[in-house]
């Protein structure tokens, strides 16, 4: 028995030993399933990583879809599963160990809480920059328009996280001139452009995973 107990723990320590000097895990990858050479739309995509299973030592596949198949378009899913991509690389960068830290695959972004008008303010602030100043008057007065309706919906303090398509759609088909008649096309088309600017800015901040605007289509102007 002696004997087996000495043999165990020499086995034990060079696993351990083992496992200290071998890569921990590899960066996560996003996998686009193709048909015909073309990303295919109808099979499931996923961002996968592998983690050493300190049990096993070998390098286990962990695969998180996170509602990228959800989404209709080839961009749309590129986008959203590049910033999952991002999102996992830091987390394990920063010592995540799915082995330890037992957490749902939904919660995989862990973000401090922000809310609509800040997200908003803070991408105007960011586009702004590289706007001509006419360009920057004109989307001011759009962008004045958008945030008072926010308010006046009681959307302002909502989490940006929740906002949905359903929110901009709602907006653009209540949007009126002064006399209380609807928008001609073109302007409505001007405020969806911005809006989703905004959310492009979201987007690349990591505050966002995709841009739900893509899917509002402009209206076409009457002849």
């Amino acid at each position: 028995m002696k004997g087996f107990i000495l043999t165990q723990n020499k086995t034990a320590y060079k696993t351990a030993y083992t496992l200290k000097f071998k890569t921990l895990y590899t960066p996560a990858k996003l996998l686009i399933p193709k048909k015909d050479g073309k990303p295919n739309l109808n099979a499931v995509w996923y961002v996968y990583y592998r983690y050493r299973n300190p049990k096993t030592g070998i390098l286990q596949k962990f695969e998180i879809k996170q509602g990228i198949n959800r989404l209709k378009t080839i961009a749309e899913r590129k986008q959203a599963g590049n910033n999952l991509k991002k999102a996992i690389n830091r987390l394990l960068q920063e010592g995540y160990n799915p082995f330890e830290q037992k957490k749902e695959e939904e919660n995989i972004f862990i973000q401090q809480k922000i809310t609509t008008l800040d997200a908003f303010k803070k991408a105007y602030s960011e586009k702004q920059k590289n706007w001509k100043e006419s360009t920057i008057n004109a989307n001011k007065t759009m962008f004045n328009v958008f945030i008072k309706w926010l308010k006046t919906n009681n959307l302002e303090k909502l989490d940006i996280q929740n906002l949905e398509k359903k929110h901009i759609s709602l907006f653009l088909n209540e949007l009126t001139n002064k006399d209380g008649r609807s928008l001609g096309n073109t302007s409505r088309n001007n405020y969806k452009r911005l809006i989703s600017s905004l959310v492009t800015q979201l987007v690349t901040d990591d505050i966002l995973k995709y841009n739900f605007t893509y899917n509002i289509p402009l209206v076409k102007n009457q002849c």
